[in-house]
Order: structure tokens, then C-alpha cells, then sequence
């Protein structure tokens, strides 16, 4: 097909760039331990984490990393979106990328932990190869949030700053929904095992409700409405908020 003939094109082309190392696994063996793979056999001081689905929005990317030494150790450059609407099949994760993971270095300055992310991160390697990532997360999501938290139980600082890449690889809502539906799952799991995720505000909005009494109702009421509300998200105009609601219905699904 094209496509696979414009991927074997692309690896064949990435293959022969000078310094560069390409390897195919013959499974996958999960996000966690890909990464670590990649730390092991990096060979420099500096470690650099870009999705393979991100964009870079101009040639001064590195040179603004560059402008910092090995102090701090660990830099986060920040995520955008591209300003031209996608089709409507793909609005949710456009939507919610850039009215939730979209945020200046100032704002994520304020919740450094909470703001911790993978993609688009600095770090130095020894520090990164002293924690790891947790590669008993084999499913989707929230790897950083683990991590993020085991930074802050080392006092290690984290620097926010303005170096963002484009998020490009925009899924359907269909395919939002469920890998979602996994990384409510997974957090879940975590807060069960050591706590992990206790300060999200998904964990804390659905305690709350279980403080109170209300878990089970609000599975109920949203159960009856699920329909009405994923319409929306799969609309040209989905609403985040209800998005919100979607993921702590999950939970409650999940826990209850």
C-alpha cells in the first residue's frame, strides 16, 4: 500500500541520518520500558523525550534547549496545537489539547509535579537511569505521573519552560475515548497499589463523591445520559467539561 511504502521510505531515510541509531522491537513491550531502553543505550549526558507524533514549530527548538547548561536537570518544554481546526471526527482531542495541555511554562510553573510530562522532556541521564520509568504500566497512560511524583519525593526541581512541540498525531474520539477509558484504568490501579495519582483531580473529584455518598449516583445519572453525552464528544463541537464527566464516570465504574 502507500502507506507502507511511505513508511519503509521514512525508516530507510532515518536509518541512513549520520549519529542516528534505528531499531524496530519484534513486540511491544510498553511505553515505560521503550523508554528505558532508549536511556540504557543513550550514550550522552542529556536525554531528550520527543513523541514520535509531535511537530517542530520552528529551528530555534534546540538552540532554546541549549541555553542551559546541565542545571537544572530536568526541563519540561511544553505541548501546543496546530490553530487550524481539524476534521470532526478528530475536535475532542484538538479541543481538550488546547484547552487543557496547551499552557504556557508561567502556568505550569505553578503546579510543576502536576504539570510533569514525558513528551518534550530534558533530563539529565544519570538522574533518569537512578528512577526509571515503572515498566510494570504496560497499558496507556499516566507513566509520567509516577514518575513526576517520585521528582517531588526527591526535591528534585523541575523547570517549566516556553520550547513547546506541536502535537500532530490528533486520534479520533472514538480512539481518545478508549485509550482515556485505559489511562482511567491505570490510575486507578496505581492509586490502589501505592497511592500514586492521590493528588489528580480526577482521584480527588471521585473520593470526594465516595465521601459523600454519591459515587453510585453519579454512575447512574451519567449511565442514563451516556448516550446524549458521548454524542457530543464525537460532534464537531464536544464540550470538555462533559469530557470530564466521561472520565469520572469511568472511575466510578471502575472502583465501585
Amino acid at each position: 500500500s502507500t502507506d507502507q511504502s511511505t513508511k519503509q521510505a521514512n525508516r530507510s531515510k532515518v536509518q541512513n541520518l549520520p549519529h542516528v541509531l534505528y531499531r524496530e522491537l519484534e513486540h511491544n513491550i510498553g511505553r515505560s520500558a521503550i523508554r528505558n531502553i532508549l536511556a540504557d543505550e543513550a550514550q550522552f549526558q542529556s536525554l531528550l523525550f520527543i513523541d514520535a507524533d509531535s511537530a517542530l514549530p520552528d529551528n530555534s527548538y534546540l538552540k532554546t534547549y541549549k541555553q542551559f547548561p546541565s542545571n537544572p536537570q530536568v526541563l519540561v518544554g511544553g505541548t501546543i496545537y496546530s490553530y487550524q481546526r481539524p476534521t470532526p471526527d478528530k475536535m475532542l482531542r484538538w479541543t481538550y489539547g488546547n484547552e487543557r495541555e496547551a499552557k504556557s511554562a508561567k502556568v505550569r510553573s505553578q503546579n510543576p509535579y502536576g504539570s510533569f510530562t514525558l513528551n518534550n522532556l530534558l533530563i539529565d541521564r544519570e538522574l533518569y537511569l537512578k528512577f526509571k520509568l515503572d515498566e510494570t504500566i504496560k497499558t496507556y497512560g499516566h507513566e509520567d505521573t509516577v514518575f513526576g511524583e517520585r521528582l517531588q519525593e526527591e526535591e528534585i526541581q523541575v523547570i517549566h519552560i516556553d520550547n513547546p512541540v506541536i502535537h500532530t498525531g490528533l486520534e479520533t474520539a472514538d480512539v481518545f475515548l478508549e485509550k482515556t477509558r485505559q489511562s482511567v484504568e491505570n490510575l486507578w490501579k496505581l492509586y490502589q497499589k501505592n497511592e500514586s495519582g492521590a493528588n489528580t483531580k480526577l482521584i480527588r473529584s471521585f473520593l470526594t463523591l465516595q465521601k459523600m455518598g454519591l459515587a453510585g449516583m453519579f454512575e447512574m445519572v451519567f449511565s442514563a445520559t451516556q448516550n446524549m453525552v458521548l454524542q457530543n464528544l464525537r460532534s464537531s463541537k464536544p464540550s470538555v467539561r462533559l469530557f470530564d464527566f466521561y472520565k469520572l464516570y469511568q472511575l466510578c465504574k471502575i472502583a465501585n
